[in-house]
């Protein structure tokens, strides 16, 4: 097991995949000797341990075998980690079981298993409170605002947007720019993708400018000297806005604020190699150069 756990750690900082295989070899292992019968409380613990292994080995791989086998494990832990019995350890593997379940219905664009992964958040929401561990709490409410902002942009209608933004800002309570600064970040820009599909979806520039202004209030922290790749993926972000703007308003002073955030963004992953952005920032252009040319 502790071989396993420092071999998981390594792993997720590792660009292959050698320690984060070993880890599961070695939790597997345990598990041949921490059996439910003999140790149930150990066993739990072994398989949250395998279920983390699994998910972020999934979450770099094409093939969704391992975020299946990470969802068992996770799902084996629960059948010893009731919320009578270990109401802690229940909150936090519901918390891993709904990233994971959310991981594989990203991948696989199914609203059932992200509706899912939502009732985990919710559920992990019920135990950590703000009161009892308020970091914990915000990051449960990033995770749930996030699945609710995926499924939202799949759906009809608003609610589940709103949803998102209001757990946005409920982690925002607690992940301040002096406490967490990087998260923070993370968080505002999270909230500005809600805001910018509500303004596009209800026609409704006031959500447009609130998108904006989180946008800024990233680029608090994400400066271009410090933070190169955030920094241009704020850039990009402001370029669906500004393009939002000039869909409700026609006013062409948007799609000149939206090249030239995305030729900003463009020359910074130009420059760091990041080849993975570059069709992102290609479609963008299109956009812009579409609009200019009216309808066909």
């Amino acid at each position: 097991m502790n071989l396993g756990i420092a071999l998981s750690i390594l792993g997720q900082r590792d660009a292959d995949n050698v320690r984060l295989e070993a880890a599961v070899a070695a939790f597997e292992l345990a598990l041949q000797e921490r059996t439910r019968d003999r140790a149930p409380l150990d066993w739990a613990n072994a398989q949250t341990n395998l279920g983390n292994a699994l998910q972020a080995l999934g979450i770099r791989e094409a093939d969704t075998s391992r975020l299946r086998a990470a969802i068992e494990a996770h799902e084996n832990a629960l059948q010893v980690q009731t919320r009578e019995r270990a109401p802690l350890d229940w909150a936090s593997t519901q918390m891993n079981l709904g990233g994971t379940l959310r991981s594989l219905a990203e991948r696989e664009f199914d609203s059932l298993t992200l509706k899912q992964a939502i009732g985990c958040f919710e559920n992990c929401l019920q135990v950590i409170t703000r009161e009892r561990a308020p970091l914990d709490w915000a990051g449960a409410q990033i995770n749930l605002g996030t699945a609710l902002q995926t499924l939202g942009a799949r759906e009809a209608g608003t609610a589940r947007l709103r949803a998102a933004v209001a757990a946005f800002e409920h982690a925002l309570q607690e992940l301040t720019r002096d406490r967490t600064p990087l998260d923070w970040a993370l968080t505002h820009m999270s909230r500005s993708v809600a805001l910018r599909i509500l303004g596009e979806r209800e026609n409704d520039i006031t959500w447009l400018e609130a998108a904006i202004k989180a946008y800024l209030a990233a680029l608090q922290v994400y400066t271009r000297e410090r933070m190169p790749l955030d920094w241009a993926k704020v850039q990009g972000g402001l370029c669906y806005v500004d393009l939002a703007f000039f869909d409700l308003t026609k006013n062409p002073g948007h799609l000149d604020r939206a090249m030239a955030n995305v030729e900003a963004a463009e020359a910074v992953f130009t420059k760091a190699g990041a080849t993975q952005y570059f069709a992102q920032a290609d479609s963008q252009i299109a956009g812009i150069e579409a609009r200019r040319a009216g309808p066909s």
